[in-house]
């Protein structure tokens, strides 16, 4: 071997021990939220509060709780059912007046509201659609029975159960406090609610409808799913053809109808 070989191996050996051993570790931190819309009222008379919805992603998403659950006497947690009302004279809707009934001029017979409720926390602007189905008409309140009864209060249907929405930020349901670490879940509310503000009859609904388009989550500050929920209060009431409230010479009966109420991320 000549010097000149060994010296380049020497060098050779000089620049491999000179080198940095390396190793290389790649991490990648992920995380993904989706958007998530949380009903709740109740299921039974149990009085307890319910997650009945539970809603991840977006458009056509499925609910991941089976079944629905009931609209609740508003400010507690009682579903409700045909039975339930609220008057100036029946407080807890027990068909017995609460209070005296004093006549004069201006004193009139009408039916109470009925009020019901729902609560939603969400992280993510929603929308709500309602439909109106099964009505059931009886007594003078049905085409089919004869009689005096006025043409113009004959056949009570769909436009004769008004329908107004509305949202509470905060409050008390039952024994649930809401509200505390929320927001309204939409910045304009003529916008939110549109023509479904007022006005609005059950006729108005006979297919699938939005009747609420939210702009913004509830959620505000951290808290619990209570704490960032608001509630959706619906007020219905009976009216004539004319749109005018109950008066006794329409006679009797009743008419019902069911409502369904579909939260979902647009």
């Amino acid at each position: 071997m000549s010097i000149k070989k060994i010296a380049l191996g020497s060098a050779a050996v000089v620049m491999a021990f000179g080198s940095a051993a390396q190793a290389s570790v790649i991490d990648r931190p992920f995380f993904k939220v989706l958007g998530t819309v949380v009903v709740w009222s109740a299921t039974d008379n149990s009085g307890n509060a319910v997650v009945h919805d539970f809603i991840l992603g977006t458009t056509g998403s499925p609910d991941l709780i089976a079944g629905d659950g009931n609209a609740v006497v508003t400010g507690t947690l009682v579903p409700l059912d045909q039975s339930t009302v609220g008057s100036a004279f029946d407080a807890n809707g027990d068909g017995n007046l609460d209070n005296p009934l004093t006549v004069a001029d201006s004193v009139d017979a009408q039916v109470g509201e009925y009020l019901s409720s729902f609560h939603v926390a969400s992280n993510t602007p929603f929308n709500i659609e309602a439909v109106a189905d099964q009505f059931v008409a009886t007594g003078d309140f049905d085409e089919s029975v004869g009689g005096e009864t006025p043409a113009a209060y004959d056949a009570l249907h769909a436009d004769n159960i008004s329908l107004a929405l509305a949202v509470s930020q905060t409050g008390t349901s039952g024994s649930v406090n809401f509200g505390s670490a929320a927001q309204l879940p939409y910045s304009n509310a003529s916008t939110a609610f549109g023509a479904f503000e007022t006005g609005t009859t059950l006729d108005n609904i006979l297919t699938s409808s939005d009747v609420f388009a939210g702009d913004q989550r509830t959620a505000s500050t951290a808290g619990t799913i209570a704490e960032q929920s608001v509630r959706f209060d619906a007020t219905y009431n009976l009216q004539d053809n004319s749109g005018n409230a109950y008066d006794m010479s329409m006679g009797f009966g009743e008419l019902q109808a069911r409502v369904t109420y579909t939260v979902y991320v647009p």
